[in-house]
């Protein structure tokens, strides 16, 4: 039997981005670790089927790689603050403002990813400096760089039974009214929440506890 949550983390994030989320099961977090993440996760775990899989941001296009490998189509999907892919001009700003200023550009970043107070609230249970020396220059321009290779195609996740989408109102990141265009025409369930690219918790946390019944 499937005994725990398996969560994707998003660019420039790792674990402490769910900080204020709580499951009623065990949780384990996939941080992105260059492209060959999934692959790596999958020989070094020998993972069974979790309870449900739950991506954010850039974790999403890594949990339907994940469900796919595994050929986990009846599991429970979960995409947070989703994007149908990111332009490369923006991707390739974010890469000249990364390598110039890292720390300061990190800081800019996670500032864009919550809507009003939800940084503040973040940081109250997240050590922030903490999360800047593990990511390196190079594990980040690579990530950036990987973004740029991801697209959410509608035939790609048809093949899954049981998908839902939620998102903030006010994303900054992956738009909110792009994911809605891409959904229009498809059974999947769009949940929206107040709150920024990473959605206000105490919002969040109900349709959460709901879709993983």
């Amino acid at each position: 039997m499937p005994s725990s949550f398996l969560l994707f983390s998003g660019w420039g994030f790792d674990h402490h981005i769910f900080n204020n989320l709580t499951f009623k099961d065990p949780t384990f977090t996939v941080a992105y670790c260059g492209k060959s993440t999934v692959d790596t996760y999958i020989q070094h775990h020998n993972p069974s089927k979790p309870k449900a899989i739950i991506g954010f941001s850039m974790g999403a296009f890594l949990a339907i790689e994940y469900a796919q490998k595994m050929q986990f189509l009846d599991c429970p999907i979960i995409l947070i603050g989703a994007s149908c892919g990111y332009p490369p001009l923006t991707l390739s700003a974010f890469k000249k403002q990364l390598s110039k200023h890292q720390e300061q550009f990190l800081e800019q970043f996670y500032k864009s990813c919550f809507d009003g107070n939800q940084q503040l609230t973040w940081e109250k249970t997240t050590r922030i400096h903490d999360i800047y020396p593990p990511y390196h220059q190079d594990r980040l321009q690579e990530g950036l760089t990987h973004l740029g290779e991801l697209t959410l195609k509608k035939d790609q996740l048809e093949t899954f039974s049981k998908l839902a989408f939620i998102h903030g109102l006010n994303d900054k990141i992956a738009s909110f009214i792009e994911i809605k265009q891409f959904l229009e025409g498809s059974s999947y369930p769009l949940f929206t929440c107040p709150g920024g690219h990473f959605p206000d918790p105490e919002t969040l946390q109900p349709i959460l506890d709901n879709l993983l019944k």
